[in-house]
């Protein structure tokens, strides 16, 4: 992530030109690429291109390795499909938990059972 990005306003939402624009780039490529590289690619902010990835879906595959679509993915690809599985996974667990804890903390509960103010 470029450091600029950190202060930058929320990104537009995508467009289906930007999905289209995603898709290209990966159809190009045999090879995974990075955020990076799509940064560059695009022009795009770092940001823009994981909306871009996130809106499409499962038909892209976000992994340690970068992004790639799914349908062109190989049995060589096997092992990053199986990490990324284990990673979103795991963060699902972490934030469900998280969510829990939050839910039952005695200053929230007290925010989110008491009257609004007039």
């Amino acid at each position: 992530m470029n450091q600029p990005d950190l202060f930058t306003a929320e990104p537009r939402a995508v467009t289906d030109a930007d999905i289209s624009e995603l898709r290209s780039q990966l159809l190009m490529s045999v090879a995974w690429l990075s955020r990076s590289d799509l940064c560059a690619r695009t022009g795009w902010p770092d940001r823009k291109v994981r909306a871009v990835a996130q809106a499409l879906g499962n038909k892209i595959i976000r992994s340690h390795q970068g992004y790639k679509l799914t349908d062109n993915a190989t049995a060589d690809d096997i092992p990053a499909i199986r990490q990324t599985l284990r990673t979103f996974e795991h963060q699902a667990e972490e934030m469900e938990s998280y969510a829990d804890a939050l839910r039952i903390h005695p200053h929230v509960l007290e925010l989110l059972t008491s009257p609004k103010p007039a």
